[in-house]
């Protein structure tokens, strides 16, 4: 049976009225509503209420706690979270249905040992000839050009950044699985995880530098770094070490909205340039566990994530570039602050360098030299 059938047969259940008691004291948390939940009607939208989708997924993780279950992942998504009458029937719901499960396993930690012994070299983690470096090179100086009249500056980031950082920017908390930690010699003595993470996204290094150095309303710098994420498969093109070039932009909620949209045509009008066949699709990012699908439900229901995808391989269709409007996470996040003192959105344009580098292959042939002469042209090769 439908869930969301069997929540709506149990709305007139005198006995939800004890549910919905105890989710607006979920929500009465000072770091919620507050005071503000004890009057907030049954069926009153939480949103409007001004509870965000960071305080939705605390909401869930608290649910998933008290009650000592877990949300279906066929029920994580927002109109499951949308009044306190909704989430009581829910819960309701997934009570009866479950025997206390606990909390969601961490994840099981990616199993290498099928390499170990056979191969020096691992998975995911590729070398670039002086041949394949030069078409990296032409794809920067490209994208260089494209955004030329609107960065402000370019930065080259190292392969780590602080984990406070990381942190702060949320990666550790909603993305696991695929975080690639540092570990050293500790002050003392002994070893063990540092003050430092690799880098998991180019745009992380801006944010602090946004806010500390580049104090304007409006604004637009790009980066590239080398990153790390865990990634679980082998696939071509599933690189755990990659490279990132990004342009971050941030300023007011519309203009920065705006600049998705036209940041969004303009790199697929560059890739299709390339020659390249590109299919795009509204997406969202590998979030971790049951809170984790809550986000990712939002962000693709809400558009905030468009990815561009191409051939990188025989079958093999992947994102080569992405656009993604945060809002105001990481304006909340890093105190980006505008003059009046509201909240400053961001929104970034990424582009995987060596996934372009092999759907560029696919499409033309590992031999450069042979590769069409205004493709050729175009990356000044």
């Amino acid at each position: 049976m439908n869930v969301f059938a069997v929540m709506d047969a149990r709305s007139n259940v005198n006995g939800g009225k004890l549910m919905e008691e105890s989710i607006r004291s979920i929500l009465a948390d000072p770091g919620i509503l507050g005071d503000a939940a004890a009057s907030l009607a049954r069926d009153a939208d939480i949103r409007l209420a001004g509870v965000s989708s960071m305080q939705i997924v605390q909401i869930l993780m608290e649910v998933e706690s008290r009650f000592e279950i877990e949300i279906p992942e066929d029920m994580i998504r927002p109109e499951t979270f949308r009044s306190i009458g909704v989430i009581a029937e829910a819960v309701e719901v997934v009570v009866k249905q479950q025997s206390p499960v606990g909390k969601p396993p961490n994840g099981e930690p990616m199993d290498r040992a099928s390499t170990a012994g056979t191969r020096l070299r691992a998975p995911g983690v590729e070398m670039t000839s002086r041949a394949d470096e030069s078409v990296l090179d032409g794809l920067r100086a490209s994208l260089a050009r494209l955004f030329a009249h609107e960065v402000d500056d370019h930065y080259t980031a190292p392969p780590v950044i602080a984990r406070s950082v990381s942190e702060r920017a949320g990666y550790p908390s909603s993305f696991p699985h695929l975080l690639g930690e540092v570990h050293g010699a500790l002050p003392g003595s002994g070893t063990g995880p540092s003050d430092l993470v690799l880098t998991s996204a180019a745009c992380h290094h801006l944010y602090p530098l946004i806010s500390e150095e580049w104090r304007k309303e409006l604004g637009c710098l790009s980066v590239e770094a080398a990153c790390y994420r865990g990634e679980a498969t082998a696939e071509t093109g599933r690189l755990r070490s990659f490279r990132m070039y990004e342009i971050v932009r941030w300023g007011a909620p519309d203009d920065i909205a705006m600049w998705r949209h036209r940041a969004l045509s303009i790199a697929e009008s560059w890739l299709r340039d390339l020659g390249l066949s590109i299919e795009r699709a509204a997406a969202n990012d590998p979030f971790f566990g049951s809170a984790g699908r809550y986000l990712a439900s939002a962000q693709q229901s809400e558009q905030l994530k468009w990815e561009m995808l191409a051939d990188v391989d025989d079958g093999v269709n992947q994102a080569v570039a992405s656009v993604n409007y945060h809002k105001d996470h990481f304006g909340e996040a890093f105190g980006l602050a505008r003059p009046d003192g509201s909240v400053g959105h961001s929104a970034c344009l990424a582009f995987g360098l060596d996934r372009l580098l092999l759907a560029l292959k696919q499409r033309y042939g590992s031999q450069i030299p042979a590769w069409p002469e205004t493709i050729r042209a175009r990356l000044e090769l």
